[in-house]
């Protein structure tokens, strides 16, 4: 039986983060996340219907290993398999583009619809490389057979 992943949950942030110390606050609140619990996937989920250029709301979603107490500024909770069409790239976040528009063709030839929200899993991130040419990049979306 798949009950899913467990997730620290940070929902309804800015894309646009404050600095703090020099570092812009979620890659210090990653960086900090990361030493408290044993991590194993970022994702970043897109909570805005349709297309936005700024103040787009995301919730940041960092699996663990375990089970924890909420606090009073992070929900830990269990996120239900689901079905998605995806594509891995490696390379700087340029890219992303390309790979969505990759996934969109597949979801369209393919007879499926849009069943949620799209979100990215950042298997090799900056917090694990700085070199971007080494960053792997997972873009999801949520589909169900039309």
């Amino acid at each position: 039986m798949n009950t899913g992943l467990n997730f620290i949950s940070f929902a309804n942030l800015s894309a646009n983060w404050r600095l703090h110390k020099g570092k812009p606050d979620r890659v210090y609140l990653l960086y900090l996340i990361k030493r408290i619990f044993p991590c194993i996937k970022i994702l970043k989920n897109y909570l805005d219907e349709g297309y936005k250029e700024s103040d787009v709301d995301i919730e940041i979603q960092i699996a663990v290993l375990g089970k924890y107490e909420n606090t009073e500024n992070v929900v830990f909770k269990t996120v239900a398999p689901i079905q998605v069409a995806s594509a891995v790239y490696k390379g700087g976040y340029d890219l992303i583009t390309e790979a969505n528009e990759a996934v969109a063709a597949w979801v369209s030839d393919n007879g499926y619809d849009y069943n949620g929200a799209m979100f990215c899993i950042y298997h090799v991130n900056p917090g694990h490389d700085p070199n971007p040419d080494n960053w792997v990049t997972e873009v999801c979306y949520p589909v169900k057979k039309a």
